[in-house]
C-alpha cells in the first residue's frame, strides 16, 4: 500500500480509533441508524434557526462541520506527521497531509448532501432550487472555515528549505517559549522519525493531482522533527479558541441569535473531544489509552466534590432546609385524620363536578377520565390535537366533562397547555386559533437545550436563576422550561398553587404530575390539590393502619416547610418529562437525597393513578354517575407484542442477561399495565369504558424527540383521522348521548 491518503486512514485504524470513532457516529446520526427515534436526524440534515430551515442553518452548521474538520487534521497530524517525514520536504506540509486526510470528511459530506436532499425533496417537498441554495450555503460556511484556519497556518508555515538561516534558531525559540507549549507538549527524540515513508510513493498534492514522493533521508532528523512539529503549538491554539468559543457562547447565551443550531453544537463538542485526545497523546504516547482510563476513575472519584453543587433544581422550592425522607415522615403526612381530610375535600370536588354536569345532560352524567402517555413533542402536539377534536365532538365541553387527567412526559404538557387555554381564554377563542396553538407548542425546544447542554452545562454552570426571589443554577432544565414557557406565549408561567382554587371548584379537571424517584422507584405525587388517599394501596375504609408498603409519596406535604405551593408549574411539567441526557435529572431538598427522572418509567399512561382514584371513590361514583370513561390518548408504540427470533451467539449469552430487561422495559410495562387493567377494573362496581386513541397503529413513525419536522406535525395532525381514531370519536360520542349533530366533525 504506497498511496498516502490510504495509509493514513489505516494508520489511524491501527493506532489510534478515537481519531476516526467520530465520523461514523456523524454518518450514523446522518442517515439516522443512530438515535433516529429520538429526532437527531433531523438536526443534521435539516437543521434549523430562529425555528426555519434556512440559509443561516445550514451556513452555521457548515461552518461547524468546517472547525470539527479542522480539529480532526491537526490532532491527526500531531499523531501521525513524525511516522511521513517525507512532509518535511514538501511546501506546506500541513495542507498536503489535510488533503491527503480528506477521506473520512469527503465520505460524510456526501452522506450528508444524499440524505438531506432526499429528506428535503422527496418528505418536506422543497423546491430543487431552495434545496441547492440551502447546500450553497452549508458549503459557503464549511469552505469559509477551512480557508480561515489555513491562513493561519500558512501564516507561521515553514519548509525545510527555510531553516538553512540564520532565522531557524529565533523562529524555534520563539515557538517554543509560547505558553501554549503546556498544552500539547513537543516530541524530542528523533528516535521517533519513522522511516516508513520510504514505502509511500505517491500523495495528493491537490485533491486532483497525485504526485510522487520525495526521499527525505538525507536530512537531519532533528531538523526534520522540527519542521513537523511547528504546528503543534497552533493546534493548542486551536484548542484554546474553541474552548473560548464555548464560553463566548455560554456567557451570552441569553442572546437568541447565538443559539446555534443542535448539529452546530454537538460538531463543536466533537471537535473539543478531538483536541483534548490530542493533547493526552502528546503528554502520554503510548501510554494514552491508560492515561485516560486513569483519568476517568480519577475525575469519578472527586466528583461528589464539585458535581454537588451543580444538580438540577425544582424552581421555586426552598433549598436552604431539608425534608427528611423516610417512613417516619410517609406516617407522619398521611396519618388517618389527613387522609379522611383530603378524601371529604376531593369529594367535595367531585360534587361540584356533577353539579357541572347535571346542566349538560338530563341523565347521570358520565365521569371522564383522561391518560396521556409520553413521548416528547409527538405525545404533546397529539394530546393537544384528540383534546381539541374531542372538544368539537361534545360541543366544546371536554374540559367540563373531565374531572382528572394523568399521564406523563409530554403528553401532561400538551394536556396543561391545553387546560390553561381553557382556563384563560373563551371557548370560541381556543376553536377558532386551533392551528396557531398548534404550531406554536409544536415549536422546537431541542436546539437551545442541546445548545445550554454544549456551552454550559459540560463545563461548570456558571449563570444563575431568579424564581420567586429564590437563586438556582442555570442549566438546559432552566432552558427547557423558558423555551416551552416562551413557545406557548407565557400561558403556563404560574405556581401550581393558583391553580388550587379553580382545581377544587371544578372549574379545570383536577391534574397529577407523578415523575420517579430514581433512589427507591416511588413515585411523587405533585398536585395543587391534597391527595394523600392515592399514596398507598389500601382502602378508604381501612382505619389504624401501619403502613410500611407507600409505592408513592405526596409533594405538597412532604415538601410544606420549602415552600412546595410555589412549585413553577413549568417544573413540574419539566420533572414529569425528565428524559435522560436531553433534560437533567431534578434533586430535591431531602435527607437523604432523592432524584427524579421520567414518570414515564413507572407508568407511561398515568393508568395505575387512575385504577386507584376509581377505587378510592368506587361508592360515589356507583350512586352519583353512569358510568367511567377512561380516555387513552398514546402516543408510543403500539401495544402489539412482537416475538423475533434470535441467534445464539456468544456476545448475546453474555450481554442479554443485562440488557434483555432493558430491551424489553417498554413490553413489560404493556404486561403490567394490562394486568392492571384486568385485576383492578374487575374489582369496580360500576360501569366502565376505555376509549383508545392511537398515533400509530402499527410502527412508530414519529420520532421520539424534542424536535419535530413539519412533515411530522401533518402526521400528527392526520392521524386523528384514521379508521380506528374516527370510530373512537363516534363511541365517545355515544357513550356521553350526544346528539350525532357533531358526526361531520370527525369525518373530517
Amino acid at each position: 500500500m504506497s498511496f498516502f491518503p490510504l495509509k493514513l486512514f489505516f494508520a489511524q485504524i491501527k493506532t489510534n480509533l478515537f481519531l476516526l470513532i467520530y465520523w461514523p457516529i456523524i454518518i450514523a446520526f446522518i442517515t439516522g441508524d443512530l438515535a433516529k427515534l429520538y429526532g437527531l436526524q433531523y438536526l443534521f440534515i435539516a437543521p434549523e434557526y430562529f425555528n426555519q430551515v434556512n440559509f443561516w442553518a445550514f451556513f452555521i452548521v457548515g461552518i461547524f462541520f468546517g472547525l470539527f474538520t479542522m480539529s480532526f487534521h491537526v490532532t491527526s497530524y500531531v499523531y501521525l506527521s513524525k511516522n511521513f517525514p517525507f512532509l518535511a520536504t514538501l511546501e506546506k506540509p500541513f495542507l498536503k497531509f489535510s488533503i491527503n486526510n480528506s477521506l473520512p470528511p469527503t465520505i460524510t459530506l456526501i452522506v450528508f448532501f444524499y440524505n438531506s436532499f432526499i429528506f428535503m425533496f422527496y418528505q418536506e417537498m422543497m423546491p430543487l432550487k431552495e434545496i441547492l441554495l440551502l447546500f450553497l450555503s452549508f458549503s459557503i460556511g464549511v469552505v469559509l472555515t477551512i480557508s480561515l484556519m489555513f491562513t493561519y497556518f500558512f501564516s507561521t508555515n515553514k519548509n525545510v528549505l527555510d531553516l538553512f538561516g540564520d532565522r531557524i534558531g529565533t523562529t524555534i525559540k520563539k515557538t517554543i517559549d509560547k505558553p501554549l507549549k503546556v498544552l500539547l507538549k513537543k516530541e524530542k527524540s528523533t528516535k521517533k522519525i519513522s522511516s516508513s515513508n520510504q514505502k509511500t510513493k505517491y500523495y495528493l498534492r491537490t485533491p486532483f493531482i497525485i504526485n510522487r514522493v520525495r526521499p527525505s533521508k538525507h536530512y537531519d532528523k532533528q531538523v526534520l522533527l522540527d519542521v513537523l512539529q511547528q504546528h503543534h503549538y497552533n493546534g493548542g491554539l486551536l484548542m484554546m479558541s474553541i474552548i473560548l468559543l464555548m464560553f463566548i457562547l455560554g456567557i451570552f447565551s441569553d442572546l437568541t441569535f447565538l443559539k446555534i443550531p443542535a448539529a452546530a453544537t454537538i460538531l463543536l463538542i466533537f471537535s473539543l473531544y478531538l483536541m483534548l485526545i490530542g493533547v493526552i497523546h502528546t503528554w502520554f504516547k503510548k501510554w494514552t489509552f491508560l492515561a485516560t482510563f486513569i483519568l476517568l476513575i480519577v475525575l469519578n472519584y472527586y466528583s461528589p466534590y464539585f458535581l454537588s453543587s451543580r444538580q438540577s433544581q425544582a424552581y421555586g422550592l426552598d433549598y436552604s432546609s431539608s425534608a427528611d425522607y423516610n417512613i417516619l415522615t410517609f406516617n407522619k403526612i398521611s396519618n388517618d385524620s389527613i387522609f379522611r381530610h383530603d378524601y371529604i375535600l376531593g369529594l367535595e370536588t367531585l360534587k361540584k363536578w356533577k353539579s357541572k354536569n347535571a346542566k349538560l345532560s338530563n341523565a347521570k352524567p358520565k365521569l371522564v377520565l383522561i391518560n396521556s402517555s409520553g413521548g416528547g413533542l409527538r405525545s404533546s402536539l397529539w394530546t393537544f390535537n384528540i383534546l381539541n377534536q374531542l372538544d368539537s365532538v361534545c360541543d366544546f365541553n371536554i374540559m367540563k366533562h373531565t374531572h382528572l387527567i394523568t399521564g406523563a412526559s409530554g403528553g401532561m404538557l400538551g394536556a396543561t397547555y391545553y387546560r390553561q387555554l381553557y382556563l384563560y381564554r373563551s371557548q370560541n377563542s381556543l376553536s377558532r386559533n386551533f392551528y396557531t396553538y398548534y404550531d406554536r407548542l409544536g415549536k422546537d425546544v431541542l436546539n437551545p437545550v442541546m445548545f445550554t447542554y454544549v456551552v454550559n452545562d459540560l463545563f461548570f454552570p456558571f449563570k444563575r436563576f431568579t424564581y420567586n426571589k429564590l437563586s438556582y443554577t442555570r442549566d438546559r432544565g432552566t432552558e427547557l422550561e423558558n423555551q416551552i414557557n416562551k413557545n406557548t406565549d407565557y400561558s403556563l408561567e404560574t405556581p401550581v398553587k393558583k391553580l388550587a382554587k379553580p382545581e377544587i371548584n371544578s372549574e379545570i379537571p383536577m391534574m397529577i404530575f407523578s415523575p420517579t424517584i430514581i433512589n427507591d422507584g416511588r413515585k411523587l405525587l405533585i398536585s395543587p390539590c391534597p391527595i394523600s388517599y392515592l399514596t398507598y394501596n389500601r382502602s378508604v375504609n381501612y382505619q389504624n393502619r401501619n403502613i410500611n408498603d407507600y409505592d408513592a409519596v405526596e409533594f405538597s406535604r412532604l415538601f410544606k416547610n420549602q415552600g412546595a405551593e410555589n412549585l413553577r408549574l413549568l417544573s413540574a411539567l419539566r420533572i414529569s418529562a425528565t428524559f435522560p441526557f436531553i433534560s437533567p435529572m431534578v434533586e430535591l431538598p431531602t435527607n437523604p437525597k432523592i432524584s427524579l427522572i421520567d414518570a414515564g418509567v413507572r407508568d407511561n399512561l398515568g393508568f395505575e393513578i387512575t385504577l386507584r382514584f376509581m377505587n378510592r371513590y368506587q361508592e360515589w361514583i356507583k350512586n352519583n354517575t353512569s358510568g367511567v370513561v377512561i380516555i387513552k390518548i398514546k402516543a408510543d408504540r403500539a401495544t402489539t407484542i412482537e416475538i423475533g427470533s434470535q441467534k445464539h451467539t456468544l456476545s448475546n449469552t453474555i450481554l442479554d442477561p443485562i440488557f434483555g430487561v432493558v430491551k424489553s422495559f417498554s413490553t413489560i410495562q404493556i404486561y403490567n399495565h394490562n394486568q392492571l387493567k384486568e385485576y383492578g377494573l374487575s374489582q369496580l362496581d360500576f360501569d366502565l369504558d376505555i376509549v383508545t386513541f392511537n398515533l400509530f397503529e402499527d410502527t412508530e413513525e414519529v420520532s421520539l424527540s424534542w424536535h419535530l419536522t413539519s412533515d411530522e406535525k401533518r402526521q400528527i395532525i392526520n392521524a386523528k383521522s384514521s379508521v380506528a381514531n374516527k370510530k373512537a370519536f363516534i363511541k365517545f360520542r355515544k357513550l356521553l348521548q350526544l346528539s350525532s349533530d357533531n358526526s361531520s366533525v370527525i369525518e373530517d
